[in-house]
């Protein structure tokens, strides 16, 4: 016959194993499960890129063929080659915010070879762009360097 110790000490055992068991399986069950909501997320956060990305370049492409379309216009030329005329400025500075009114931008402006703003569609706003350096930015030392991210257009570049 079994001792009380002996049957005390197989319950412990018995009770130490269920109790290392249970832990296991909570171990596997949550490894598994965060697994699981890592490759969900990982699934969700790449189809959420894939449409923003989507958006993104819908957004962008409504202005990509405004350059080009303004470069055919000739008061740039002639705003860049008179740009002492106020009036020849102020008929482009209107023009400018008529233009971005009908195409819905922050902004529209014109530079100079320097990338001094001689024009804006923000003209009549206390932070008017014109007489502002934008020399400095990534798009005017692309554009002024050719690259085609920004129009250069003859010498002029329309931004």
């Amino acid at each position: 016959m079994l001792s009380f110790s002996t049957i005390k000490k197989r319950k412990i055992v018995v009770s130490v194993m269920v109790i290392i068991g249970l832990l296991l399986t909570l171990k596997v069950t949550h490894w598994y499960w965060l697994e699981q909501g890592t490759e969900s997320i990982a699934h969700q956060s790449e189809k959420q890129i894939n449409e923003l990305v989507i958006f993104i370049d819908d957004a962008l492409g409504h202005y990509e063929n405004i350059p080009a379309v303004l470069a055919q216009n000739p008061i740039f030329e002639h705003s860049l080659l008179d740009q002492q005329n106020p009036q020849a400025i102020n008929k482009l500075n209107l023009y400018l915010s008529e233009l971005q009114q009908v195409t819905e931008s922050s902004d529209i402006y014109l530079t100079d070879a320097m990338g001094v703003a001689i024009a804006a569609s923000n003209w009549d706003k206390p932070n008017s762009f014109i007489n502002q350096d934008y020399s400095f930015r990534p798009y005017f030392i692309e554009a002024i360097s050719g690259s085609i991210r920004s129009l250069l257009c003859n010498r002029y570049i329309i931004q």
